[in-house]
Formats: C-alpha cells, structure tokens, sequence
C-alpha cells in the first residue's frame, strides 16, 4: 500500500522523535562487562479463567474469546511449576548457575464466599496460599515454589495485592451487571477488556488513574507486603506495577517499606488519565536512591499472532542488548507457562523457552546467570 505525500510528511516528526529518543537513551545508559541475562514474569498468583469448563459456559452464552490470548491465562498449576522448572534446571552458565525467572506475585485473590455473604457490599479477598489450597491442582504449589527458590531459579517477588480494580468491580457487581454476575459465580473477577462491551475490564489495577488516595495505596502496599513476607517468608526485594503505571508516592510508599528496585518498561505510565509518560534507561536512578530494572527483551508467544516467531525475536533482542553492553531482561507474562485452560499452549512456549536458552548459551557462551540479589547490586 503506497503513501500519499501528506500521509508520509504526516509520520516523519514522530519517527524523527522515535529516533532521537533511542539515540539519547542508548547515550545514557550504564555498560556491562558481563552479558546477565535475567527473566522477569508477571501475574503469578492472580485468578483469571477459573477452570476450562468455565470458559465453555462464558462460550455458550455467547462470549467471544477468539481474540483474548489472556482467557487463557489461569492460576499456576503444580504441573505448571514443575514443567517450567524442568526446563530452566536443563541449563547452566559457565559457573553451572541456572537462568534466574523472577515470578512477579499478585499475593491476594478476591474471597467470593465472603463478597457473596455480605451482598457485594464489603470487599474481602484471601492470601494466594488460601486460594492455591482450595484449587485443583495447586495444593502444593507453595512448596514448589520454595523449592524452587532453593535451587536457585525460580524468585518471587512483588507485582502487587490483587490484579482486581476492586472499586470498578465492586459496583459493577453492586448494579448487577449481567457480565459481572456471570463471571463472579464461576470465581472470576471479570473478563478483559476484547470479550466485554458492558463495562471496563477490571482486571486492571486501582492504581491505574490514581483514584486512590496516598493513604489507600500506602496500606494497599503494606498489605501486600505482609501477605508476601506470610507466604514467602521473607519482604519481596523488588516491585513491579500493575500494567506498568504508577507514581513518585507509589515509590515513596515502596521506599519505606525496603524495596529499592522497581521493575519497568522502557516507557511507563505515570497516569493513563493524563497520558503522562516517563521513558527510562538501563542505570536509571530516581531522586530518592531505587534503582530500576529496565525489560528489553520480549518472549511473549502467548500473546504473538506468529506465536513460533516468539523464540527468534527474543534471540535477537537478547544478541541485540549484549552488543549495546547493557543486560538482556527479558519480560515473559505467566500467561505463557499457564496449563490450566489449554495445556497444549503451554507446552509449545515451553519448549520455544529451551530453544531461547539453548541458543542463547550457543550463541554467547560467556553469559551470566546471575540472581535477582546479584543482578541489583550491579544496577
């Protein structure tokens, strides 16, 4: 399809302001000896799609799923854990460590018994080890993932309290939204955003357009902070924002709480309200000392329209990010690795995940595992 003049003229400022911004960014950022390679995963712990037959029932009422990859995603399964591991144990850097996947854990899930009781007036949700216990499949998923820990390649960290627009949700639930009644009654929290037209999607994050107040989030925060520590056994080390939004208090409120690394995209959202962005670098420090974890690097097939492309474009995202010195932080949601609904999809990423650690350690035999701790001291 060709161009008119006006239309190409039209695109040149922002490819120019594209460009510009990659040059200052590539500019300022912090050089690396070593080639690290790092994965971090987010919505670990969060319900979705409750069950497969779940997903039939939402079908037969005439729910169209064809274009929602996250109707897939569902809580972790023990199967799901045990596969994953069985894959990152298969590799090893020079030194015979194991790739680092840093499991982002949304550690509270809505109680729906509770909600139910109290006629959708009163919110209350439950820790992730409750909602694990009271899953098929999941009972010993705490275990795994402690043990996981122990050897060395699987690392929970923080994404949040829930992955629930609580308020949204709430009224929504309150009005008798029919999408919203549906759902709840088989455990879910909703549907996203390409399924629904009724309302908004809640699976997105009260922090979204801050209508919380500083106070509210600060004990959002510390509740999260204290399931993670009850869970887990220890405070989360870093934090990663739901959808990538979240402000200067955010990061205050995380500052007292001992977490100095946040996890981010090279262009995050301060208030999607306002479109108010702020585009970081790999070094990036902000003015109270946290240092951020910037993703560069992508091995999303779940959401890929060509998903068996998904292991050649991390490859050379991860080739790309040792030839500019910086490490390669590969951003993998757990949709990818989740066999609750469609076991097959998982098995196919899992296996394009071997071939992008296989080839990665062919490719750059001098390549560093290094753990989340030894990865942030070096930020």
């Amino acid at each position: 399809m060709s161009l008119s003049a006006d239309n190409l003229f039209s695109r040149i400022p922002n490819y120019i302001h594209r460009r510009c911004f990659r040059m200052m960014d590539r500019m300022r950022e912090k050089k690396y000896q070593k080639k690290i390679l790092i994965i971090e995963s987010d919505d670990w712990g969060s319900i979705r799609t409750s069950s497969a037959d779940a997903l039939k029932i939402l079908q037969k009422e005439g729910y169209d799923f064809s274009s929602a990859v996250y109707s897939y995603d569902a809580l972790e399964t023990e199967e799901d854990l045990e596969l994953l591991f069985d894959v990152l144990g298969r590799h090893g850097d020079k030194l015979g460590r194991h790739p680092s996947f840093v499991a982002n854990y949304c550690v509270a899930n809505p109680d729906f018994k509770a909600i139910k009781e109290s006629g959708f007036r009163r919110y209350s949700y439950e820790p992730v080890s409750r909602t694990w216990l009271n899953a098929v499949g999941s009972k010993n998923c705490r275990e795994l993932v402690l043990a996981g820990r122990k050897r060395e390649f699987f690392y929970p960290e923080l994404h949040g309290r829930e992955h629930v627009h609580v308020r949204k949700w709430m009224n929504a639930l309150i009005q008798g939204n029919r999408s919203a009644i549906q759902t709840f009654d088989l455990e879910m929290c909703g549907l996203e955003f390409r399924v629904i037209r009724d309302f908004d999607s809640c699976f997105y994050s009260e922090h979204m357009n801050h209508i919380l107040s500083i106070e509210d989030r600060s004990n959002m925060i510390d509740d999260a902070i204290s399931i993670f520590q009850s869970v887990f056994g220890n405070k989360p080390e870093s934090y990663i924002a739901p959808n990538y939004v979240w402000d200067f208090d955010t990061e205050k409120i995380l500052k007292r709480n001992g977490i100095d690394v946040i996890q981010a995209a090279k262009v995050s959202r301060i208030d999607t309200a306002k479109h108010l962005n702020r585009y970081l670098h790999v070094g990036a420090r902000n003015a109270i000392g946290q240092k951020y974890s910037i993703r560069n690097c992508f091995f999303e097939p779940a959401s890929l329209k060509y998903p068996e492309l998904a292991a050649c474009k991390c490859i050379r995202e991860i080739d790309l990010s040792f030839d500019r010195h910086v490490p390669a932080v590969v951003c993998s949601h757990r949709l990818n690795y989740s066999g609750r609904i469609k076991p097959e999809l998982r098995d196919r990423n899992l296996k394009a995940l071997d071939e992008v650690l296989s080839e990665t350690c062919k490719r750059h035999p001098d390549v560093e595992f290094l753990s989340p701790q030894e990865y942030y001291e070096l930020l």
